[in-house]
């Protein structure tokens, strides 16, 4: 009797989980990975009112640049 609790338990557990996993892998959560390039066609852009500031002479003077919005 207890081998069959302890299996109906653990087997449970397994469904649980399994619907757990299944339901991130299918919602919006899944679509967006740490390893997916998200600027990956990115384009700098600018305008000004002077002419020798125009788009372009634009430049990012930092190897890395992020903006917080």
């Amino acid at each position: 009797m207890l081998i069959i609790c302890a299996l109906l338990v653990s087997t449970l557990c397994l469904t649980v989980t399994d619907a757990v996993s299944d339901y991130y892998e299918s919602t919006y959560y899944s679509q967006y990975e740490c390893n997916v390039p998200l600027l990956d066609r990115a384009v700098i852009s600018a305008t000004s009112s002077l002419r020798e500031r125009g788009p372009e002479n634009a430049r990012l003077n930092a190897v890395d640049a992020f903006v917080f919005l």
